[in-house]
């Protein structure tokens, strides 16, 4: 079981279990995004925002598994910053009349994406 540490030695250590289920606990959504821009992570509020189960999309690139989240300001910023840095956009995705505010947050290790509806 992987565990993060706070720093001292009292024992608080935080698991790996304990983050997934605090993700699932927040009502917007999040998204973990591998450095090739591929589903890693959805949480129950993505699922149900996107109307699709997370088996459907993990794995598969962002931009077609969820193109109301990754569409043309996805690419955009994909294309002009490569998200050297944090970023914020809203994308429409006019098959279902939706917009949503998408925030990226860049990581070594990937992306992170909380999304949320503003329709």
């Amino acid at each position: 079981m992987a565990s993060v540490g706070n720093g001292n030695s009292g024992g608080n250590l935080i698991t790996v279990e304990h983050i997934a289920a605090l993700l699932e606990s927040v009502h917007y959504t999040v998204l973990v995004l591998t450095p090739d821009c591929q589903v890693a992570y959805i949480n129950a509020a993505g699922e149900t925002l996107s109307r699709r189960p997370r088996q459907s999309v993990l794995n598969d690139r962002a931009a077609l598994a969820l193109p109301e989240f990754f569409g043309k300001a996805f690419q955009h910023q994909r294309d002009s910053t490569n998200f050297s840095s944090p970023c914020q956009y809203e994308e429409y995705f006019p098959p279902r009349d939706l917009w949503t505010e998408v925030h990226i947050c860049p990581s070594p290790i990937g992306l992170l994406a909380c999304v949320r509806d503003i329709t």
